[in-house]
């Protein structure tokens, strides 16, 4: 407060006016303790003189105006009769605006206000993948029965249309980042079948950090399950062929939000689980990692179409990052039924 003060009294130019209302008491307030900025000139040093002592002084001397020892000047309008010492130039007639221009300006109004509140939901920074979680959630959702709980968000591990309780989807999320976790930490450069065992045996840890202890057992076997099922499929050879042409994995990315008035105002951010270099074409690949049980092309299709959006994320931020003419390629690998899809994202679609 004593800063608002002080800033206040420092811009005047010509003439400084403070009101407010004297206490009736005359109790004295410290800084600390003050509420209004009359409290402050009243605490000050040396004390004023006592309010019902200076109006006996001012009715004596028949003026309204009363400078006190440290030159600050007191005016009481109630005393100055008709001769106000304060002279205030009248007034020029106001022009009042017409019904039509007060309509038009409350729904001017109207529309700002409408806008600010739009921009207030917007959140200041958003994941990577929310809308392809969003989109995913809505296939989860077809055919559900309303009565059934909720999804986890980002949840694979289900088929389309299928039912995901919420128990399940922590489970599910669970394996999903032990999974991830194995292939970012995984040694290209070791013997695979020792590596897949040393990875294997991190599991309950990897399971730990994400669940509570009664929890790791069920997500333990299916993450053990899901890692065995890759590690005999050809997605996990290529992904063995790779060890001398990985760029990054699990390479954080940060975007300023596209230029429209949805999504965050402040950022984007996400994390590339596999960036590497076509050994044949030299070409830049995304890939990212699903955990989702689908086996069908049909699923895969589907589900390729839904993770798109995420895809469409991490090529704009290697292409800007690295300054490439061309947009990297998007390659999602699910891992269950050991696959490939290469994602058409809106960034792609033409090439």
């Amino acid at each position: 407060m004593v800063r608002t003060l002080y800033v206040a009294m420092t811009r005047a130019k010509d003439r400084l006016v403070l009101a407010g209302k004297w206490p009736p008491d005359g109790s004295r307030k410290s800084s600390e303790t003050a509420r209004t900025h009359m409290d402050l000139l009243q605490g000050r040093d040396p004390e004023p003189p006592p309010m019902a002592v200076l109006v006996k002084e001012i009715e004596k001397k028949e003026e309204a105006i009363h400078e006190d020892a440290t030159g600050a000047r007191w005016v009481f309008q109630g005393l100055s009769g008709s001769d106000c010492p304060v002279s205030i130039e009248s007034a020029a007639a106001v022009q009042l605006p017409s019904p039509e221009r007060v309509r038009q300006d409350a729904e001017a109004l109207a529309a700002r206000v409408k806008e600010a509140q739009a921009l207030m939901a917007r959140p200041f920074s958003q994941a990577a993948s929310k809308t392809s979680h969003e989109a995913l959630r809505e296939v989860f959702v077809e055919g559900r029965d309303p009565e059934d709980g909720g999804l986890a968000e980002g949840a694979g591990g289900m088929g389309i249309g299928e039912r995901l309780p919420a128990e399940d989807g922590r489970v599910a999320m669970a394996v999903g980042s032990a999974i991830h976790r194995v292939l970012e930490c995984f040694d290209l450069q070791a013997d695979p079948e020792s590596e897949l065992e040393r990875q294997a045996s991190l599991l309950p840890g990897y399971l730990a950090l994400r669940l509570p202890q009664e929890g790791v057992d069920e997500a333990l076997s299916r993450a053990r399950s899901l890692l065995e099922r890759f590690a005999k499929g050809a997605l996990f050879e290529k992904f063995l062929r790779l060890k001398d042409d990985v760029i990054a994995r699990e390479l954080p990315v940060l975007l300023p939000p596209p230029s429209t008035d949805e999504g965050p105002v402040g950022f984007i951010a996400g994390a590339i689980d596999l960036l590497y270099r076509d050994p044949e074409t030299g070409e830049l690949v995304v890939a990212d990692y699903k955990t989702d049980e689908v086996d069908s092309s049909e699923e895969v299709t589907e589900r390729a179409r839904v993770y798109a959006s995420q895809g469409a994320v991490y090529i704009r931020a290697v292409q800007e990052a690295l300054g490439l003419s061309n947009p990297p390629r998007f390659e999602l690998w699910f891992l269950h039924p050991g696959r490939i899809e290469i994602a058409r994202t809106p960034m792609t679609a033409g090439r």
